[in-house]
């Protein structure tokens, strides 16, 4: 029992403290990155900063969690455990990339940097790649979070079974899900 309340405290943490600091600091920097003035140089240093203090939260709670010793028989807290274990790591991997994009970007701006488009556009799609994989996982979490505290499941929008009658609410949470994840992935590109 008190490997679960370890836990639950870490995703606790997790999903209070650190990932609505990256909402914050993804908008801020996304803001800061959508034009670049001309005559006057943008400073993402802070931005950067930020996200490697989220990237150390988070490599705060990664050996803790993977030191989390669940009995063979709790299937369920094992379940949750890995799920964390995995999303904190695509988290930190998620940092590092807006730590170098927002690095390339500041020195984007110095044309004897010589920093090129594709340079740009191959910072931007592994930016958006990590991004990716930290929502899938993420979502993995939610999901096993969900089953271990007995809530109901949101139905995956591409499951190929028939529901009866509720569609409508879980179609609308799909949709609204696919539309966080458009927006974030637009907030990484500055768009």
């Amino acid at each position: 029992m008190e490997n679960r309340e370890q836990l639950e405290g870490l995703i606790r943490k997790y999903f209070e403290e650190i990932l609505p600091k990256y909402k914050e600091v993804t908008v801020a920097a996304a803001n800061a990155g959508k034009k670049l003035p001309v005559f006057h140089k943008t400073d993402f240093s802070g931005h950067i900063e930020n996200f490697r203090q989220m990237k150390s939260a988070a490599q705060e709670l990664l050996p803790v969690a993977e030191k989390i010793d669940i009995p063979a028989l709790a299937q369920e807290e094992r379940t949750v455990a890995r799920a964390l274990v995995a999303s904190l790591r695509d988290f930190i991997l998620l940092c590092e990339r807006n730590m170098s994009h927002y690095d390339l970007m500041d020195r984007r701006q110095y044309r004897k940097n010589h920093v090129s488009m594709e340079d740009f556009r191959l910072s931007v799609t592994g930016v958006n790649a990590a991004m990716m994989k930290s929502v899938e996982s993420l979502n993995a979490l939610e999901t096993a979070d969900r089953v271990l505290h007995g809530e109901p499941v949101r139905q995956d929008p591409d499951s190929e079974h028939e529901t009866d009658g509720d569609t409508a609410s879980d179609d609308e949470q799909a949709q609204d899900c696919g539309q966080n994840r458009e927006g974030a992935a637009n907030e990484q590109n500055g768009e």
